[in-house]
């Protein structure tokens, strides 16, 4: 082997190596960021409902979780509740970054300001626990089964199981207490 040879042969070991050393710190850099973005993200505070997926009449029975809540709420126009509003925020904030966690259940939102959410409020007898459908098919022969709200109720929690309401939650102060208690 003469001497040009093994000098290319060093170089291009040399353009090798220096190659993957670069290569190395890219991808380690890029990863650093990804998981910086990310953790930027998680800590990043909740300010506003835009987080919230919402859902309107037989959606609020039809999620693809077994277990989920949905909240039955006025979420646009001006806010009477900002307490109310904050606590929900930090029960999101709380979801979001416990979503792996067992029990820490999903919240949907279903604005009653919604022509077609309308449908389930009453000023009459409400309807909550064990429904399973949603007004607005007046001929349901079941209308046990059917969900009915007083507009009186409202903000209404429901906590729905395999697409049954199987608890609730009425008005602002219990709603409150029940979220600050599933951060604990």
């Amino acid at each position: 082997m003469n001497s040009r040879n093994l000098k290319s042969i060093k170089k291009t070991e040399l353009t090798l190596k220096t190659f993957i050393v670069w290569g190395v710190i890219l991808i380690t850099l890029v990863l650093m960021i990804v998981f910086g973005v990310q953790a930027c993200n998680r800590r990043k505070s909740i300010k506003s409902y835009a987080s919230v997926e919402m859902v309107s009449g037989q959606q609020i029975f039809n999620q693809e979780e077994a277990n989920y809540m949905v909240l039955v709420y006025g979420f646009n126009g001006e806010k009477e509740f900002e307490t109310f509003d904050n606590t929900v925020f930090k029960y999101l904030e709380y979801q979001r970054n416990n979503s792996k966690k067992e029990g820490v259940l999903k919240v949907y939102g279903a604005d009653i300001d919604e022509y077609s959410n309308k449908v389930c409020l009453t000023t009459g007898d409400s309807n909550i626990n064990n429904t399973t459908k949603y007004a607005g098919n007046s001929l349901e022969s079941d209308t046990s089964a059917i969900l009915r709200i007083n507009d009186k109720q409202i903000p209404v929690l429901l906590i729905i199981n395999d697409g049954t309401v199987t608890k609730y939650q009425a008005g602002e102060s219990s709603i409150l207490d029940y979220l600050q208690s599933l951060e604990k």
